[in-house]
């Protein structure tokens, strides 16, 4: 993977539970777990009527140097946007990671 190519700063973000409240409610928040170099592709923007309302669904590819531990369940800030993780594909063998997002 080219550094060359990997010319945005992004934020990758895990839930974690900090406590519980007095009623047993868990206490949740997002922790940084790591920040790096990323390309970035917007692959599309879909528009959506559920009946109600019209919303667009974008969907956008980072790729970074191969960095273990992350799952769908964490996040990407990027630019000030939140994406959701959809997918994960490894690049190579271990070379990289292709993360597929959808904005929230």
């Amino acid at each position: 993977m080219k550094a060359g190519t990997l010319d945005r700063r992004i934020v990758i973000q895990r839930l974690v539970t900090d406590s519980v409240t007095e009623y047993n409610e868990p206490i949740t928040s997002w922790q940084e777990i790591a920040t790096v170099w990323a390309s970035y592709t917007q692959d599309s923007a879909t528009e959506r009527d559920d009946g109600r309302q019209r919303y667009t669904e974008v969907t956008s590819t980072f790729r970074i140097r191969w960095l273990g531990g992350i799952t769908e369940r964490d996040r990407i800030i990027y630019d000030g946007q939140t994406f959701g993780i959809a997918s994960l594909k490894e690049i190579g063998r271990r070379e990289g990671l292709e993360i597929v997002g959808r904005r929230e």
